[in-house]
This record gives C-alpha cells, structure tokens and sequence, in this order.
C-alpha cells in the first residue's frame, strides 16, 4: 500500500474491518435517490480512494448490484454498508464516511446530485453543490 494517513473502519457488528492508507481524493455528501434509499438516510457521505489504497482486514462483504452503473458491499450480519464500486471506472472505491473510527478525520469537498436532494433538507455549508457527480 502506498505510504499516507491511516484511516481504519469497520461496520457496526465488528465483523468487517478495514483500512485505507492513503490521502482521499475526494469526500462528497451524496443526495441520490439510490444512495439515500441504501442508506436509509438524507444524503450519505462518501470518500473516493485508489483501489490500492484501500485492504479488507477482516471479515468478507456481501454484494448488492444495485443498478447497472454499481455494486454496493455490506456486512452480511448487521448489514452496513461499507462500499460502492462503480462498475465504470474500477480504478476506485468509495468508502462510506461513517464507518470510519474517527469520521472527523475526512471532511467533505462537495455535494453531488443536489438535483435529486430532499427539499426538506437545506444546506448551508458553503461547499460546491453539482446536480450530478463533480466534474473531475
């Protein structure tokens, strides 16, 4: 793995540990309809990392292919979700924020697909809102 910040996880049972050691590329508070549903939440913060960036310690995943464009992966005992792969560009994965130890050592960038937001839930934090994913 490369050299970086260590950024440890897991999911809420303790069956799956992981860890990620390198910087972030990109931390963005996702507003989808596919991502709140999976969630079960307003919006679910995502963190953008290099494949190699990111090991499994313990546990195994369970898959969900939840449209064409992605996989998602939760434990299969308390059922968190842990990943997203989109199938598109496999030279990433995406960690869900809120499984990590300490989620206060990421800080979001952006919000995506603000388009598809809960009217109900206004945002006020002065970072970029995109419709869709951020342009890269």
């Amino acid at each position: 793995m490369n050299d970086g910040p260590q950024l440890d996880g897991g999911c809420r049972c303790g069956a799956i540990r992981y860890q990620a050691t390198t910087e972030p590329l990109d931390v963005t508070n996702c507003h989808c309809s596919m991502c709140r549903r999976s969630a079960s939440a307003p919006f679910l913060t995502w963190i953008k990392l290099p494949v190699d960036g990111f090991s499994l310690n313990q546990g195994e995943l369970r898959e969900y292919r939840s449209s064409d464009q992605g996989v998602r992966s939760f434990c299969p005992d308390c059922g968190c979700q842990i990943l997203f792969h989109d199938l598109s560009d496999t030279q990433f994965v995406y960690v869900t924020a809120a499984t990590l130890d300490d989620p206060e050592s990421v800080t979001p960038d952006s919000h995506s697909y603000r388009v598809d937001g809960l009217r109900w839930i206004h945002i006020d934090d002065g970072l970029p809102a995109y419709d869709a994913e951020e342009p890269q």
